[in-house]
């Protein structure tokens, strides 16, 4: 199965690249979700390596969702990155004591986050905020 997953790492890039025939795309696509709904239906040894071929047979429809948008990453790193400073605070301290603080503090590290993704001045884009000069919401 790794081998697999590396391997339509590999090929995705040269599937979306300049002059790659959109319908050779879609039958290549097609044919890498029919190995894989072989593969998830192969016989695996161990209790650890059954339960995580029962989560690929329940979100199978999902896992190469990434071969058919040259946009998405191939993994979730960003999204476990995203979380680390809240995840560490609760590990820290114990998780938060109102609600509204979680609030708070989920609300600001999304900020910084953004400014950081924006390569922003992230104190000087909190003090635009707070006059009411800059924001990040969408249009």
């Amino acid at each position: 199965m790794t081998d697999f997953l590396l391997e339509t790492e590999r090929i995705r890039d040269e599937l979306w690249s300049e002059g790659y025939e959109s319908n050779l795309r879609e039958q290549t696509i097609q044919s890498y979700h029919q190995r894989f709904q072989r593969l998830i239906r192969g016989r695996v040894k161990g209790k650890e390596s059954r339960t995580l071929q029962k989560r690929f047979q329940k979100h199978s429809d999902k896992i190469l969702t990434f071969l058919s948008d040259p946009e998405l990453p191939f993994h979730n790193n960003s999204s476990e990155q995203a979380i680390r400073n809240a995840k560490l605070h609760k590990k820290i301290s114990g998780g938060f004591r109102s609600e509204r603080g979680a609030r708070r503090h989920a609300v600001l590290l999304s900020i910084i986050e953004t400014c950081k993704k924006r390569r922003m001045d992230i104190l000087g884009s909190l003090k635009l905020m707070l006059q009411g000069k800059l924001s990040f919401q969408g249009p």
